[in-house]
Order: C-alpha cells, then sequence, then structure tokens
C-alpha cells in the first residue's frame, strides 16, 4: 500500500480513527499532491485544527506512534512492539482473549491492520 493509502485506510476505521494532539494532517494543494498542514492542535472550546479532508502523514514518527495509542484505545493490550529497520511486529491480546500478530514494513502499517481487525469486530473505544 502506499503512504496515501493507509492514511485514507486509518481515516475508514471510523469507530477508532481520532486526530491526536501533535499528529501531522495532510492535504491536497491546489496542484493535487499532499501536502503537509500544521500540526493538530485543540481550541481553548477544544476543537480540534484539522478539516474533514484530511489525512495523517504516516511517514511523521510522531503521528505513526499516535496510531499505537488508537489500537489501545480500541481495547488492545500490547504485549510485543518490535520497530526495526527491517521491520515491524505486533503482538496484541484483545478484550475477548483473542491474540493477534501484525507485522508489515512500519509502525504505521501494523497499526493499521491492528485497528481494521478492532472495526471489523466491533470494538468499540
Amino acid at each position: 500500500m502506499t503512504n496515501e493509502q493507509i492514511g485514507k485506510a486509518f481515516i475508514q476505521c471510523e469507530d477508532h480513527w481520532i486526530w491526536l494532539p501533535g499528529m501531522l494532517p495532510l492535504a491536497r494543494d491546489a496542484d493535487g499532491d499532499w501536502v503537509a498542514e500544521e500540526r493538530v492542535w485543540r481550541s481553548q472550546g477544544g476543537h480540534l485544527s484539522v478539516g474533514d479532508q484530511h489525512i495523517p502523514d504516516i511517514t511523521d514518527p510522531i503521528t505513526a506512534w499516535g496510531t499505537l495509542e488508537l489500537v489501545k484505545r480500541a481495547g488492545a493490550l500490547i504485549t510485543k512492539l518490535s520497530v526495526l529497520p527491517m521491520g515491524c511486529n505486533l503482538i496484541v491480546e484483545w478484550p475477548d482473549s483473542i491474540i493477534d500478530s501484525y507485522r508489515g514494513k512500519t509502525l504505521a502499517e501494523i497499526t493499521l491492520q491492528a485497528l481494521s481487525d478492532a472495526q471489523d469486530r466491533g470494538y468499540k473505544q
């Protein structure tokens, strides 16, 4: 999957995707290219600074690690996490005692797999 496809797939995990402060959103510019915007922040009223047409920049370390927090919020107990240059591995235990292992090239890939499973199984935040 491309970074754009992964970013869009995160947004489609509607029950679990939220923008966390510090994440880096991407938006399309006038030429149709994805460009970074300001990091996510909350206003004094508690509203997020992200519009509807944004996707997360999964190449940004803060955003990628933020996706791991979303996996935890989906109910996963993270029992093992390896982030190495040759690939990543994540083992989680879900609320119904199912243990899953996820492997991929990047942290964003494996957290997307876990969030997709949480979405498919109906786990709620």
